[in-house]
């Protein structure tokens, strides 16, 4: 009779050690390939809204489109690209915070959670959408076309801006700054503007717009939950592509710019590139918060 021959324990041992020393070794290399395709998905995504702007700017002389009253800047421009919702989002986060649009406060996202529904379905407006990109409010200024209190979405709440009714979303109406306030000479109206490649259009984000200012200080955390409306740096400056985000600029073109480089960048007509959370402006290494500072420096 024959004896059935068997693995040993030391022979089941060692074959355990190498196929776990091969994982060691492959997971993180998968995981950056992983990453590194999200990533590049994201940027096929900001091409394609670079050629939504583009095909745009072509046919009304380079002006940019304006908010008339819609508070979300993709909707009066969805001709250009099919209403196809699907670009709207990043790879890296497509879950949505508040997907049925019920809580009462903004849906906020995050680093890696997109932004949420603002009505319930029963309730929700044409251009009320999830996604996890954000537009440079600085290149959507205030039209001149009327809005009324029968405008779609106008249960959400009006208010008179330059004696005209914008469309408020619900839960923003303690939150939002007075835009006659702002100065309307920063606005960018045109995309031909001087050193094009160097004004951010649309990028990562975790709110639908950034109204970046060279004073806003970078957030605390990742995706700082203390998110402002108007202001602040918190919704772009988040880690979602291994120390950046990407960003598509005013000659359409398409790169991954780094969070400390947000500061450099010229959101506005009058902003200082060589602002205090710049090199040129002598921002000191332990002037950032711990997350940011091994990001590589502008």
């Amino acid at each position: 009779m024959c004896k059935r021959k068997g693995f040993t324990l030391i022979e089941l041992l060692t074959v355990i050690s190498i196929i776990s020393l091969l994982m060691a070794i492959l997971l993180p290399i998968l995981g950056r390939a992983r990453r590194s395709a999200r990533a590049g998905v994201c940027q096929s995504n900001m091409r394609q809204w670079g050629m939504v702007y583009k095909m745009y700017t072509d046919e009304f002389d380079g002006r940019l489109p304006q908010d008339y009253g819609e508070f979300a800047w993709y909707y009066p421009i969805s001709p250009y690209y099919s209403n196809d919702a699907k670009i709207l989002f990043c790879p890296t986060a497509r879950k949505a915070a508040d997907p049925d649009g019920t809580d009462s406060g903004p849906p906020f996202g995050g680093t890696f959670l997109a932004w949420g529904h603002f009505e319930p379905p029963d309730a929700r407006p044409a251009w009320d959408t999830c996604g996890s990109y954000g537009l440079n409010q600085w290149a959507h200024k205030l039209g001149e076309k009327e809005s009324t209190d029968e405008d779609e979405g106008s249960k959400s709440g009006v208010r008179l801006v330059s004696n005209r009714r914008v469309i408020i979303p619900r839960g923003f109406a303690s939150m939002t700054e007075d835009p006659n306030e702002v100065k309307p000479e920063l606005y960018w109206t045109t995309a031909y503007a001087r050193n094009s490649n160097n004004i951010p259009l649309v990028f990562d984000c975790s709110w639908l717009y950034a109204r970046f200012v060279e004073d806003a200080p970078p957030p605390n955390e990742d995706a700082d939950s203390g998110i402002r409306f108007f202001g602040h740096a918190n919704s772009m400056c988040i880690d979602r592509h291994s120390g950046g985000i990407n960003m598509v600029f005013f000659d359409f073109s398409v790169r991954k710019v780094g969070l400390k480089e947000l500061w450099t960048l010229k959101w506005h007509g009058q902003y200082n590139t060589a602002g205090r959370w710049t090199r040129a402006g002598g921002v000191l290494p332990e002037s950032w918060p711990k997350w940011l500072r091994n990001c590589k420096d502008y």
